[in-house]
């Protein structure tokens, strides 16, 4: 038997109860309607039928959002991009708060997304010629190519030329290189430090003094503060390149701990930052210049950022005197460097799933470039930039070049925008001489993808994604859309690729598709014929419909008597009976809660979540005397609003 009772929001007097009782006994056979058990016979007439309509689901409203246009639109739910120089990370393509316009996306592979309203392909890298293919570790200056190569240091130009074999130091290996406009500086795993004319002729050699065991990281050197420095294990030199050549250098700094390891220098306004790690501890440290006396000397070394247990800082390096970028073994960091050199940095910006450590860093004009060593052997690298940075401390990145082979970055450079990158391909770490590449000038990537941010609207709510249109130069290749469910099923349903062609035609989403809760974009870009040519994207808009089930109007004639006879034959009721039962109906309507409605005209009375938007009682005649509880009533009409 169907149990007709629900609670009710407001209680229920005894009279109604005990009424209610008799009611959920006969399962409900003498009646015609129950609002939350309340028992009803119907009053519809000619003049006050009982009818059914459809709740307007669309009401008009005022514009009032900070960015104004698509919510204005009438019929169409719009949503549009037209830029992404914001860079990577943005799951879904607003934010649930506010509707604003939106310039990043969630991922990227062979894309260039930093020219304000374009999206274009990469230019593809390129291994270096034979003659000069080899190179551990590099330094540009121009177009000029600085390579430690095994023994030897060489030099050639981006892109391959002419080599010329600079030095050479039999039985030992180059770990690191840089150069200036007249000298060379390089220091190999025998903690040597080589230094030549950059047109080639005589080199002076600076042995660094260190009884300490080979460090697991090999020695590093960079020219900062008007000095050449060295890192190795737990040392840091300054090297005098005035001393006359074999002259032993002895350290200038000792970090206390044995086991600390130095990995990476960088120069900063006001001092010289060293990275270095001790097992789970890792920090970056400050050297400043003191300038009191006549000779500016070497303070000890200040911790000024201290990572989380277990994360390595690895790489670091400075950029216009402001940032430094961290390359740790968990991904990517950004630092603010303040007045007096302190450094606040925020939180990790990039941090793939499978990264093991950070390989390499380069920066040029406002950009950093950063590889990471992964897992599974991706040669990947992310371009990050500074002059977009958010609240939180982290800021617009994007992926950016990658090299088609299995291994790991071992040195990255960066002149003119253009990368150079040194790639082992053995199994890490390789001893073996290594490959570098370089950014081609003109040629593109062959293809790549960009995956938008979801869009959902600002809402959960099924919609009914439509119309896919996307705005373009004229074609040169081939452009491919997928859709992207809530599960992350691709769905490819549109390709363009009629040369020429700047007016594409709008896309139809799949029927198949069904109404989604959110749905994401995903576009796959390839180069025409022509190397040098590929799509350039400005703009993409989707429209959709509400998929949400329409509520249903409901109005409800029911008397409301003290007394009645119901469909028995049998008289029920008793004084006050009708102004129990109304004050109950509008307490229900006060609190605003849902209540059960149920139809004992249907074959399954189960019932509906029901809210009462409207109570209106009529009495056609005057009541039976002044203030009488004898004999009142009259008809109640129900305005029910359907909420399941």
């Amino acid at each position: 038997m169907t149990d007709i009772t629900a609670r009710l929001p407001a209680g229920l007097s005894e009279r109604i109860e005990s009424i209610s009782s008799q009611i959920t006994a006969r399962g409900g056979r003498a009646i015609d309607y129950a609002i939350g058990g309340i028992p009803f016979l119907s009053a519809a007439s000619k003049a006050l039928p009982f009818a059914y309509e459809t709740a307007e689901m669309r009401r008009e409203q005022q514009d009032n959002e900070r960015e104004p246009g698509e919510q204005s639109l009438s019929g169409w739910w719009l949503r549009s991009q037209d830029s992404w120089h914001q860079g990577a990370g943005a799951k879904f393509q607003e934010s649930r708060s506010e509707a604003v316009a939106s310039a990043r996306f969630f991922d990227s592979q062979g894309v260039d997304p930093w020219t304000e309203g374009e999206l274009k392909l990469l230019r593809r890298m390129v291994q270096a010629t034979p003659a000069s293919t080899e190179a551990r570790c590099l330094w540009t200056v121009d177009n000029d190519l600085y390579l430690g190569v095994g023994d030897s240091v060489k030099k050639t130009t981006i892109g391959g030329g002419a080599v010329t074999n600079l030095h050479s130091a039999a039985g030992e290996t180059f770990t690191d290189v840089v150069a200036g406009n007249d000298r060379w500086y390089g220091v190999t795993n025998a903690e040597i430090v080589y230094s030549g004319l950059v047109g080639g002729g005589g080199v002076s050699n600076w042995p660094l003094t260190n009884t300490d065991p080979t460090p697991s990281v090999p020695p590093q050197i960079l020219w900062a503060k008007h000095r050449l420095w060295a890192v190795s294990g737990r040392h840091v030199w300054v090297v005098n390149v005035e001393d006359v050549s074999g002259t032993a250098q002895a350290a200038k700094y000792d970090y206390p701990s044995l086991d600390w390891v130095y990995t990476s220098i960088a120069e900063g306004p006001q001092c010289v930052y060293l990275a270095g790690y001790s097992g789970a501890e890792s920090s970056i440290q400050k050297i400043t210049l003191d300038t009191t006396g006549d000779v500016p000397t070497l303070n000890a070394g200040i911790t000024t950022a201290t990572l989380p247990a277990g994360e390595r800082v690895q790489r670091i390096a400075v950029l216009a005197g402001q940032w430094l970028c961290m390359v740790t073994s968990r991904g990517i960091r950004l630092a603010a460097i303040g007045a007096d050199g302190e450094l606040q940095y925020g939180p990790l910006i990039v941090e793939p799933t499978n990264v093991v450590e950070g390989a390499a860093i380069s920066s040029w004009d406002r950009w950093f470039w950063v590889s990471l060593r992964t897992s599974d052997g991706q040669c990947r690298t992310y371009r990050l930039d500074t002059a977009q940075v958010f609240d939180d401390g982290t800021a617009a990145y994007a992926r950016d070049v990658e090299i088609e082979v299995t291994g790991y970055v071992t040195d990255l450079a960066v002149s003119g925008g253009r990368v150079v990158a040194a790639v082992s391909t053995g199994a890490y770490p390789s001893e073996a001489p290594v490959k570098y590449y370089y950014q081609h000038v003109t040629e593109l990537v062959t293809s790549g993808f960009i995956q938008f941010g979801r869009v959902r609207y600002r809402t959960t709510e099924p919609k009914i994604f439509k119309f896919f249109q996307v705005e373009v130069e004229p074609l040169s290749g081939s452009i491919a859309v997928d859709a992207i469910l809530p599960n992350d099923t691709t769905n490819r349903f549109r390709i363009w690729d009629v040369q020429g062609t700047a007016d594409l035609d709008q896309a139809a989403l799949p029927a198949s598709l069904g109404p989604q809760r959110s749905m994401g974009f995903k576009f796959t870009l390839t180069r025409a014929p022509d190397p040098t040519k590929g799509p350039i994207v400005h703009s993409y808009s989707v429209k959709s419909l509400p998929a949400v089930k329409p509520q249903r109007l409901i109005q409800l004639p029911l008397m409301c008597y003290d007394r009645e006879t119901w469909r028995t034959g049998q008289e029920w009721g008793s004084d006050g009976f009708s102004r129990d039962r109304l004050a109950a109906l509008q307490a229900i309507e006060d609190s605003g809660d849902l209540v059960l409605w149920q139809d004992f005209s249907s074959a399954e009375p189960t019932g509906r979540q029901v809210r009462i938007d409207k109570v209106t009682f009529q009495q056609i005649s005057p009541p039976p005397a002044p203030r009488s509880e004898v004999g009142y009533g009259g008809v109640v009409v129900l305005v029910l609003r359907s909420m399941d």
